[in-house]
């Protein structure tokens, strides 16, 4: 026997209602009234532009869910247990068929989607997917928009015609974000910040595994040479003004970079971020001065931008292992 229905009839069909004693006005509590099966199915809005499904699905029957998402969004799946077999149409014509059983995830935008979902009687299925809107996602990864690749830069920009498909398998971190989610203690206010912070946890770990791939090994963009030379420039105005240095917007500023750019290409150029950079030459120059032994510390420290000659020596002994009023009096520089 089998059983094929849509989301439109799905309640009826299987007997869900929404939970009697569910308040939350976010959360959508499908069950089993009868709880012959102890099927669910929780629908939870985290915030605008994300949406949660959680499914604890036992069928009776061989049972088909079909489905269309009317507006492109990227999905994130995860099957914790059981299986399913999806024919999925997209686009004008295209079409896709997987079959995610335990310990699959996969990562999905496919414009005009409608999906086919197979259970096979008996299967005992656990499964979280995430519906987010790339708008959404864009906003999150704002300064890291340009490490993304290509394919899924343009997805995320909402370019006409882009679909994205990727799968996998769960890693351990994965499996234990799913585990804590579909077994949330809390409710209320709580319970949707603790499946929020799962679900961007699980976002993350999706992204590293399937979209940047090799271990995260991120394409850095290129620096044309006007923003090298602004790059330099900006390098140079720190060491001019290392005793009151600019803050990394006005330093943008200053250049005509914007701070994204500025950051990023500080790093690639010099292999460290700007301050990471303005600290060294600090330390550098402190150590030339205290070899001189014209100034003490404490005016070696005002200097070099340090208003307290206690976090100066603080700083000094990190970067060289001793204490500038130690160092000041050896008679051997040996840290040249």
């Amino acid at each position: 026997m089998n059983l094929s229905i849509s989301m439109a009839d799905r309640n009826k069909r299987l007997g869900w209602d929404e939970s009697s004693n569910h308040t939350d006005s976010y959360d959508s509590l499908l069950k089993d009234p009868d709880d012959f099966n102890k099927s669910w199915m929780q629908e939870i809005r985290i915030r605008p532009g994300l949406k949660l499904s959680i499914l604890d699905f036992s069928p009776p029957v061989d049972t088909v869910i079909n489905f269309d998402v009317e507006h492109a969004k990227l999905i994130f799946g995860y099957f914790f247990s059981g299986a399913v077999k999806s024919a999925i149409n997209y686009g004008l014509s295209r079409k896709m068929s997987i079959n995610a059983k335990t310990g699959f995830c996969g990562i999905s935008f496919l414009p005009h989607l409608r999906v086919s979902n197979k259970f096979p009687a008996g299967s005992s299925v656990s499964a979280i997917h995430i519906q987010m809107d790339p708008v959404l996602l864009s906003v999150m990864i704002e300064e890291e928009f340009d490490y993304m690749p290509a394919d899924f830069r343009a997805i995320i920009k909402g370019t006409l015609g882009q679909h994205y498909y990727r799968s996998g398998t769960m890693v351990p971190s994965m499996q234990t974000a799913v585990c804590q989610m579909l077994n949330c203690p809390y409710q209320g206010l709580t319970k949707r910040l603790f499946l929020e912070s799962k679900a961007v946890e699980l976002i993350a770990l999706q992204l590293e595994q399937s979209v940047f791939g090799n271990n995260g090994a991120r394409m850095l963009p290129a620096l044309c040479p006007a923003d090298i030379e602004r790059i330099h420039e900006a390098k140079d105005i720190i060491v001019h003004n290392m005793q009151k240095p600019p803050s990394l917007l006005e330093l943008a500023r200053q250049v005509g970079l914007n701070d994204f750019k500025l950051k990023k290409g500080f790093r690639q150029v010099f292999g460290k971020t700007v301050f990471g950079y303005l600290h060294e030459h600090r330390m550098e120059q402190s150590r030339q001065l205290l070899e001189e032994r014209k100034m003490n510390v404490k005016e070696v420290s005002y200097v070099i931008g340090y208003m307290n000659s206690h976090s100066f020596s603080d700083a000094f002994k990190k970067q060289f292992g001793v204490r500038p009023s130690t160092y000041q009096q050896g008679n051997d520089f040996s840290l040249r």
